[in-house]
């Protein structure tokens, strides 16, 4: 089952892309990475504790989970990388297709260095769902749906992309939407 937060945010997110003229809109996916990195400053394998600086010169300490594989790989002077990717899809479902509006399908990704390795791991999930467009606003770039939830929200779309999606939306039209989120984390040396 869905986390209550999770499907708000999905279902923000479908109204974030939703609203075009008469014609089904051609599905649209808006894509965002964020790719941040530290480096190893210290290392306490005892305590399971690694701090790192960030290039703005912000630093901190992590207790690192008795989870992650080989704490003895990482060095000082290594860098941490994390990446974050998240992406949302919504295509307008075909007149007629079955449909159950109280439907949330997950499904989950996890994975982890093998032994030996740098420590490295990552975790990925997708979802989706179908919600009814109550209207649209073309005006203000914003769309009125309601979710399996059964709630009725307002977004506001940002995204060029998206809004020309939301443009040919109309009120009865049923949004198939995909949230995919992952994140990963590495620890990669810094040649010398």
């Amino acid at each position: 089952m869905m986390s209550k937060s999770k499907l708000v945010f999905c279902l923000a997110a479908v109204a974030f892309l939703v609203s075009c003229t008469s014609a089904p809109a051609d599905p649209v996916t808006v894509e965002n990475l964020e790719t941040v990195s530290a480096t190893v400053t210290a290392i306490d394998t005892k305590k399971r504790l690694i701090s790192l600086r960030s290039s703005d010169g912000g630093g901190t300490t992590i207790e690192v989970p008795d989870e992650v594989r080989n704490l003895a790989q990482i060095k000082v002077g290594d860098q941490v990388v994390v990446r974050y990717y998240e992406s949302i899809g919504a295509a307008v479902r075909p007149k007629g297709t079955p449909t159950d509006l109280t439907a949330v399908e997950e499904a989950a990704v996890l994975g982890r260095a093998e032994p030996g390795a740098k420590p490295g791991g990552g975790v990925g999930s997708v979802t989706t769902t179908t919600v009814a467009i109550q209207s649209v606003d073309k005006t203000n770039n914003t769309v009125t749906f309601s979710g399996p939830d059964g709630y009725v929200r307002v977004v506001q779309v940002k995204d060029p992309a998206a809004q020309k999606f939301i443009a040919s939306l109309k009120a009865g039209d049923l949004v198939d939407l995909t949230f995919t989120e992952a994140l990963a984390v590495t620890v990669e040396s810094i040649p010398k």
